[in-house]
């Protein structure tokens, strides 16, 4: 059904803001009203830089992607290719298409090996398109964050999940891409009623439909294996030998399971600051064959093709792995100069 396609939504909701309407009996002419106003900007800020940057990279973001504040919540709207889709009953991607789609794919010369090859760089090009969005998405939440902190707000909390949408335009020929769309009716939901299951504080939650068309990427899914590992912070007992309070390390991100509309669903917590590094990928591809073998591009491709062991990283403090894996450490921000960026890298 071409009036159907399959959706990915972002929900990017802040923490506390009816309560903190609420100690302001929820009017914005006072004092604590104003300053859930301020958080209101820092929202509209976040979206502009976004919109400025799709707009300026069409050829990153190749799919189109619309967004819509409500209130205290953003949504991010990207439709999946509608070869990439689940079956009927069947929330877990296929990753197939139609023997037209397959044909394509694989070419009338291609046999064994080079087949299975084929079929994945096809793929590859939307597990790119999904990466670039969770990747802007990331560097969205990652800004709203640290506004928020600087202000001594809590932040935000932020799920991605996919569903079906059902086409429709408005009276005045628009799409309208919110009405009927289940991805979006899944990321509110799990956002709004998975504290309990561990979707809580200003995390980044992230459904493992999305994660399984990035894995087609090789290079994308290098970092999405990476971002897996949280920077934890574990409180020391102050009677034991050490000055330190805190243990500073690595650990897995949690993994949660949540029924939305009568389906389980697949999150996991990830790693923000390390899939913000999705936007070096279109950088380093640019330039591969242009610079020399020790130049900094080159240097930084290996690093994104690294898959450590999880012993490597698991429970390892920070300041071991410090300079072994430096992806875990490298942040790209939302409102950071990406060309500036670009010539830093290309400096000997």
């Amino acid at each position: 059904m071409d009036e159907v396609v399959f959706s990915i939504t972002a929900n990017l909701d802040l923490l506390g803001f009816s309560n903190h309407l609420s100690l302001g009996s929820s009017d914005i002419r006072t004092k604590i009203g104003s300053e859930a106003l301020i958080r209101l900007k820092i929202l509209d800020d976040a979206i502009k830089l976004a919109n400025d940057e799709i707009t300026k990279y069409p050829d990153i973001y190749l799919h189109k992607i619309e967004n819509i504040r409500f209130n205290d919540a953003i949504f991010f709207v990207m439709d999946l290719r509608t070869d990439i889709i689940p079956s009927v009953g069947s929330i877990q991607l296929s990753g197939g298409g139609s023997i037209s789609d397959y044909k394509k794919a694989m070419g009338k010369n291609l046999k064994g090996e080079d087949r299975v090859k084929g079929f994945y760089e096809y793929y590859a090009i939307e597990g790119f398109k999904v990466a670039m969005f969770l990747g802007l998405i990331s560097r969205i939440h990652n800004f709203i964050n640290l506004k928020e902190k600087e202000r001594n707000f809590p932040g935000c909390k932020t799920v991605l999940s996919t569903g079906f949408r059902k086409k429709y335009t408005s009276e005045s020929g628009k799409e309208d891409y919110f009405s009927a769309n289940f991805s979006l009716s899944n990321a509110y939901l799990a956002n709004k009623n998975g504290s309990q299951k561990g979707i809580s504080g200003n995390g980044f939650y992230v459904e493992d439909n999305v994660s399984r068309v990035i894995r087609y990427d090789e290079d994308c899914s290098s970092i999405l294996f990476l971002s897996k590992y949280l920077n934890i912070s574990e409180h020391r007992d102050p009677y034991e030998d050490s000055i330190y309070i805190y243990n500073e390390y690595f650990s897995l991100g949690s993994k949660i399971e949540i029924e939305l509309f009568q389906k389980k669903y697949y999150f996991r917590q990830l790693n923000t600051n390390v899939l913000s590094n999705f936007r070096l990928i279109p950088i380093l591809r640019k330039h591969k064959d242009d610079t020399p073998d020790k130049s900094f591009i080159k240097e930084m491709s290996k690093w994104i093709k690294e898959r450590p062991k999880e012993e490597e990283i698991e429970r390892k403090k920070v300041s071991e792995i410090k300079m072994k894996f430096p992806l875990l450490f490298i942040c790209i921000e939302l409102d950071e100069d990406i060309e500036k960026i670009e010539r830093e890298m290309l400096k000997e």
